[in-house]
């Protein structure tokens, strides 16, 4: 963005080449003295149209003026009747909107990418035509898809358009605008969207929600989820909330949750907070289950004890690559065992694996 000290000096600069005193180019613009000094030290900057007559006196362009390419070509674009083709964030918005016309200022907010915090809001409400009803903006800025634009009114809507826009955003998976309009809402009403979008399998949706429920309600969709084999939000669940889960039952829960529903990387997060009775029994679990992405992700945990029996259920069903899997973490003895059991009964490939 552009800095206004710097702007000034380029202004006094571009000035003093052409032999104009403040005061001609005062008179020049139609303008006060004490604007083109204020303009000059930096205290206030011109608005579009003094910057392009300054850059049509100067012959140079508004880009050399600001010393801002971007900002000269989103305040041009906008005062020519068009939204700006360039991304802005709140605080550039507020930077630029008192060099252009309230009505220009529009066209430029639809340019903004996010949302207007309260005091944000409050400065940039003074750079806009706000003549009229904040519902009435509110629901133009929603049915162009204009979020930055609603934020700016969100605080002043009537509850009855905020339930009835939070309704419209829930039903069309409209999750941007439901996020903020959510906050505001009555807890039992979120209650209700919760359940809602858990039913409907709204994941977006849902995990907003769950920002706002105690551990107690997130742990019973947990279980319904899993329950109910909507595995993607079971998942979604632990990972988003999983600082709730400190104690030793919850972590096994979660443990038994996700190798019940095959989400590994679920399992993952948990594995290393599992106890050794509870690690040693859903190995061998996951071993006669045969499921050897979860015995490789447990290997590093486990006992050699653990290890032995694992790897005598995988040689019993001939399950050579999971046998594999634990080859590495078998200590001395349990190496020597299976070589001579292998060679006892010819299984070739099995000791190829312990040699290799």
């Amino acid at each position: 963005m552009f800095d206004m000290k710097k702007v000034g000096e380029r202004i006094s600069s571009l000035r003093k080449k052409t032999g104009m005193t403040q005061m001609a180019l005062a008179n020049r613009l139609g303008i006060s003295y004490q604007a083109v000094s204020n303009w000059e030290r930096g205290i206030s900057m011109p608005d579009i149209s003094n910057l392009k007559e300054l850059a049509e006196i100067f012959e140079t362009s508004v880009d050399d003026i600001l010393g801002d390419e971007k900002s000269a070509d989103v305040l041009l674009t906008a005062d020519g009747g068009d939204v700006p083709s360039a991304s802005l964030s709140t605080d550039e918005f507020n930077s630029l909107s008192p060099l252009l016309p309230p009505d220009k200022n529009l066209l430029m907010l639809d340019a903004v990418n996010g949302c207007f915090d309260e005091d944000s809001a409050d400065e940039a409400k003074t750079s806009i035509d706000c003549d009229g009803e904040a519902d009435d903006f509110a629901k133009r800025a929603y049915e162009k898809g204009n979020i930055a634009m609603f934020s700016l009114f969100l605080r002043d809507i009537s509850d009855s358009l905020r339930a009835e826009l939070c309704e419209r955003a829930f039903c069309n998976g409209n999750v941007a605008f439901f996020a903020i309009l959510i906050k505001n809402i009555p807890d039992e009403t979120k209650a209700e969207y919760a359940k809602r979008a858990f039913e409907e399998g709204k994941v977006a949706s849902f995990s907003i929600l769950m920002k706002f429920v105690d551990k107690l309600t997130k742990k019973k969709f947990m279980a319904m989820a899993f329950e109910e084999g909507k595995l993607d939000t079971f998942s979604h669940l632990y990972k988003e909330h999983k600082n709730n889960y400190h104690n030793e039952e919850d972590e096994i829960e979660v443990a038994e949750y996700a190798y019940e529903s095959n989400d590994l990387p679920c399992f993952c997060e948990v594995v290393d907070h599992l106890n050794s009775k509870s690690l040693s029994g859903l190995f061998e679990r996951a071993c006669r289950d045969e499921k050897i992405s979860f015995v490789s992700e447990m290997v590093d945990y486990v006992t050699h004890d653990d290890i032995k029996n694992g790897a005598t259920i995988a040689y019993e069903i001939e399950n050579l690559e999971m046998f594999a899997e634990m080859v590495d973490y078998m200590d001395g003895e349990t190496q020597k065992y299976f070589k001579k059991l292998a060679i006892s009964d010819r299984r070739q490939e099995f000791l190829s694996e312990l040699l290799a």
